[in-house]
């Protein structure tokens, strides 16, 4: 059923990187994997995942700012994020969403947890996620 998914996962955490890959693997996702906010957005419009997973603190472009780019471009606007982070007030959480994030998670998060919020995001969409109206189309 998810062999057809694919998930990109941008966080500059090689160990994590790592751990949630496998994880998505286990599970029967494609994954592609970057280690910073440009590199991630150059896949992200090169390769065209079905869901964004994305760290916020990284060198450079943070998660923030490369999640603003990714909704600001035609190819990519469609693609739900879900933020992954240690960031864990409440302005970090509205600024994600704020930038266009569909879901928000603090690490350390449980795999299944984690899981189970890829499956709906992948199963829902963008639009409806965010909306949470099951007549978005």
């Amino acid at each position: 059923m998810n062999e057809s998914k694919t998930v990109l996962v941008i966080d500059d955490d090689e160990d994590f990187l790592g751990l949630i890959t496998d994880a998505l693997k286990i599970d029967g996702y494609t994954v592609l994997q970057a280690e910073n906010g440009q590199e991630g957005l150059e896949k992200a419009l090169s390769e065209i995942p079905d869901l964004i997973v994305l760290d916020v603190m990284m060198p450079g472009m943070d998660g923030y700012q490369t999640c603003m780019k990714l909704q600001q471009s035609e190819s990519t606007s469609h693609i739900p994020v879900l933020m992954l982070t240690a960031k864990t007030q409440t302005v970090d959480k509205f600024m994600g969403l704020f930038a266009g994030a569909v879901e928000y998670m603090c690490k350390p998060v449980k795999i299944q947890t984690f899981l189970e919020s890829v499956r709906v995001l992948l199963t829902l969409g963008k639009g409806e996620a965010q909306e949470a109206e099951p007549d978005s189309e």
